[in-house]
């Protein structure tokens, strides 16, 4: 099984090798894992999941947009573009399971994009590398289908000191072993920049909403309790007025509305405040993101909580990438007018979660959603070749910590590529260690990334 996993990527590799254009970027990764710790397994797209031994295999294409580089200076800018990317996972341990992550399209006219599809994308201003992830989407879960429309590059409006990114999204949340089927997704945000002389000033908002979906007619006779959150047929509402409490946050009034909806707002309205701050010459960010469901976003009831980090990066140097961060679900809002109770509701009983993952931090999940965290990452690299990355999580309130430790060598193979071994623990009650020992490539595009000198060692072997 496991020699089956790593032998189908072969016959691929020299196909797309002769596909190669001008804007096209191939990448291949075959893995083994003794187990799955923590940092393994978390915002991995909801790729690994489990507890293993078991082996992995993917691969990807991706088409951007074409773009002028310092090879391929003839390349031009285009008004109108398009663009699409795949990629297809397996994985073994006692079965095969097939998955797309990743499957959409794309298309731009200047800077307004279109998309459709399934995409990896986090939401929100916060380190997404070596950080634990933006709080509301962290890029831990399956990518949710969906078509949206958005600024997704910052852009100008005043002399190229001001600058916005915003967009707005319909997407899908349907999985066959949620309670609620059928389940909708809101989605939008909107951030703002501000250039100065020496930092660069950023805040913004994200909102997410799950909404609509509709629970089987057997499973209300079987719990009545739930009956009150639910319409008589199992239903939950989607005409217009929905629709624009879904947008706003408004409330909505009607006998066709039970006492929850009517009470509360329609569907399951959740997001951050973030705000930001750069130093260019420094390379340091500061950001802070602040958790809301709708009612705390009118009073901030709930202002201990949050993610709060620092990151610092730079180009040249063994240290390329240090992350420190401070996450807190403690509060919820306890003792102010409104109280939350993050990524749990009471009528989308799987929460905030898709394909039985959770979509935002990976550090809160419907079952433990009351944390403080304190998390470093960092990244190093010797000679543009050798890298070596870690990250290190203490959860305060649970007295336990996870870490990963992962090391990347160029691989002296006909194929090149690079080879990938890591070593990841858990401590707690039950203490869990694994290895994993991988390979993976990148060609196309990801070839500008390379400085000529390695690219010239890895041609000779050198």
């Amino acid at each position: 099984m496991i020699r089956f996993l790593f032998l189908w990527l072969i016959p691929i590799l020299p196909a797309a090798a002769q596909l190669f254009t001008d804007r096209e970027t191939y990448s291949c990764h075959a893995g083994l894992y003794s187990a799955l710790p923590f940092w393994l397994q978390r915002n991995t797209g909801g790729i690994l999941t489990g507890n293993g031994p078991l082996a992995a295999a993917r691969f990807a294409i991706h088409a951007d947009y074409q773009t002028p580089t310092h090879t391929r200076s003839y390349l031009r800018r285009r008004f109108w573009d398009w663009g699409y990317g795949a990629e297809i996972a397996l994985t073994g341990g006692s079965t095969i399971h097939a998955v797309v992550p990743e499957g959409y399209i794309k298309a731009k006219a200047g800077r307004m994009e279109l998309s459709l599809g399934r995409r990896n994308e986090v939401a929100g201003l916060a380190d997404s590398v070596m950080g634990t992830g933006p709080f509301a989407w962290s890029g831990n879960a399956l990518p949710v289908p969906k078509i949206a429309l958005h600024l997704p590059e910052w852009t100008p409006l005043a002399h190229g000191r001001l600058s916005v990114r915003a967009g707005i999204a319909h997407g899908w949340l349907d999985e066959p072993r949620a309670v609620v089927r059928h389940v909708r997704l809101h989605q939008k945000y909107l951030y703002g920049r501000w250039q100065g002389r020496r930092i660069e000033w950023m805040a913004g908002i994200n909102h997410q909403v799950q909404w609509g979906g509709r629970v089987s007619a057997a499973w209300l006779r079987e719990h009545p309790e739930q009956a009150a959150f639910f319409q008589p047929d199992g239903t939950l509402p989607t005409d217009g007025a929905a629709w624009w409490s879904v947008w706003t946050g408004a409330r909505v009034s009607g006998h066709h509305y039970n006492a929850y909806d009517a009470g509360e707002r329609v569907g399951n309205h959740l997001g951050t405040i973030d705000v930001a701050a750069f130093l260019p010459e420094t390379g340091l960010l500061f950001y802070r993101q602040q958790p809301y469901d709708m009612p705390s976003l009118l009073g901030l009831s709930n202002v201990a909580d949050g993610l709060t980090g620092l990151r610092f990066t730079r180009r040249e140097g063994i240290l390329r990438l240090l992350v420190l961060e401070y996450l807190s679900t403690l509060n919820q809002g306890r003792g102010g007018r409104w109280t939350e109770d993050y990524f749990r509701h009471a009528q989308y009983l799987q929460g905030w979660t898709y394909h039985g993952q959770v979509i935002g931090t990976p550090f809160v999940s419907p079952e433990r959603n009351r944390v403080a965290v304190i998390h470093t990452g960092w990244k190093a690299v010797w000679e543009n070749e050798t890298g070596l990355e870690g990250k290190l999580s203490y959860v305060a309130s649970a007295g336990y910590a996870s870490g990963l430790l992962r090391l990347t060598l160029p691989a002296r193979l006909r194929l090149g590529g690079e080879w990938e071994g890591a070593l990841a623990a858990d401590t707690g009650p039950v203490f869990r260690w694994a290895v994993s020992i991988g390979w993976k490539k990148q060609w196309g595009l990801s070839e500008e990334n390379v400085s000529d000198a390695v690219r010239y060692r890895r041609k000779y072997r050198r």
